[in-house]
């Protein structure tokens, strides 16, 4: 999901958050949380045998430092290892680690390339014609954070016929049955697999296709965009990525991931907290998303209607009700945050799936209200407001399958 935002830092958020900026290329398309062995010889997470044979934002303020400073790890020496491997020493790992990162467009390009930087085993799996562009211009990143132009490995979807230890999912919601046949050759025995999308559905399908034990929970909060050259332009200084078991336990394959991330120029690490991290972020996504796709408008133009503001209001409140009855209602800052983002005055901020509507392509419909409306219902929840949003966006895509007359 991507926000476009010329506000500035509101002072009702809380402290260490992510400001926006005036910049007009900052501003023009921000993506916050849109904010997640080694051979025979020797495994990060896997006991030593007796030959020792042994890993996918939206709020541009609230999701940034906040988030990441609220689920950085608490964890102390006298915490139970889990698993049968007890040693947190694998440094010796990082460079033998095979990582495969499907998709090497905007978040995946960043992400990858900036391990592939810090000399990561990194192969891309992308389409043929992402695939000719990264061997004809190489891996291109323009960031402030520093440029790269990188010769990436890359294989094509189809043909991959290795397995891989970790494998990064950075795909849309939308290409998620395809993104599983594609990478479903590269899933081993041992393959840790971490997607980066937004909401939750995703996990449940991913779950039941490679079992629970091999995926990860994951979520980025970054702001770039892929150029008309196939560059990735990195719009800020914020590049984040939390990952973790579905259990929020501290196991070893999540040190040893920890490590291979530790020397790679990004802010990528572990939390303890993922669980709560991402019911937040759905909750922003999700409200930003029915309004200013319900309405067609930014959220400046919305409040600035009679009724609008309150529309905002309620509909976040529908979204915390149903993140509060899973037992993840957002803490009270980031609740704050939120809503002052969604009512501020003059603000350009609206869903990169209105952006992704008005120009007549697929949105995550299904994925961001669909189903979190579908586990409101579980709860006896309503959410009238959700609703009329999500069945503006179904006709929208029935009006996509029809045959275009002339």
């Amino acid at each position: 999901m991507y926000i476009y935002t010329v506000s500035t830092m509101n002072p009702h958020l809380p402290s260490g958050c992510w400001p926006a900026t005036k910049s007009p290329v900052e501003s023009k398309r921000m993506n916050a949380l849109d904010f997640p062995v080694v051979r025979l010889s020797q495994h990060p997470w896997r006991p030593p045998r007796e030959t020792c044979i042994s890993l996918s934002g939206e709020v541009v303020h609230h999701f940034g430092t906040a988030l990441a400073e609220h689920h950085r790890d608490n964890v102390t020496a006298d915490m139970p290892r889990y698993g049968p491997c007890h040693s947190s020493n694998t440094d010796h790992l990082t460079n033998t680690m095979k990582v495969l990162m499907l998709g090497a467009g905007a978040t995946g390009g960043y992400f990858g390339g900036r391990m592939l930087e810090a000399g990561r085993d990194v192969t891309f799996l992308v389409r043929e014609h992402r695939a000719a562009q990264l061997r004809g211009n190489g891996l291109v990143i323009r960031s402030p954070q520093g440029d790269l132009r990188l010769k990436p490995r890359v294989l094509i979807n189809g043909h991959v016929h290795e397995t891989f230890d970790l494998v990064i999912l950075s795909c849309k919601a939308y290409d998620l049955d395809s993104a599983i046949a594609a990478i479903t050759p590269a899933v081993g025995p041992d393959t840790a697999v971490l997607p980066l999308l937004n909401g939750l559905r995703h996990f449940d399908l991913l779950d039941a296709r490679f079992g629970p034990g091999r995926v990860l929970r994951g979520l980025c909060s970054i702001a770039v965009q892929l150029s008309s050259d196939g560059a990735i332009e990195h719009l800020s200084s914020l590049h984040a990525l939390r990952f973790g078991e579905a259990d929020e336990r501290r196991t070893p394959r999540v040190e040893a991931i920890d490590t291979l991330l530790a020397g790679c120029r990004f802010d990528g690490k572990s939390s303890t907290g993922i669980q709560q991290a991402l019911w937040e972020k759905w909750v922003m996504l999700a409200s930003l998303a029915a309004m200013t796709c319900l309405l067609r408008a930014n959220v400046g133009d919305i409040v600035a209607a009679a009724e609008g503001r309150q529309l905002m209001i309620d509909t976040l409140d529908e979204c915390i009700a149903i993140a509060g009855a899973h037992g993840h209602a957002p803490r009270r800052q980031v609740a704050e945050g939120v809503r002052a983002i969604l009512t501020e005055t003059g603000s350009l901020a609206k869903a990169s799936m209105l952006r992704d509507l008005e120009q007549g392509g697929k949105v995550e419909a299904d994925h961001i209200l669909g189903d979190l409306i579908d586990r409101g219902t579980a709860k006896s929840l309503a959410s009238p407001l959700l609703k009329a949003a999500y069945a503006s966006l179904k006709i929208y895509e029935l009006g996509l399958k029809k045959p275009r007359k002339g």
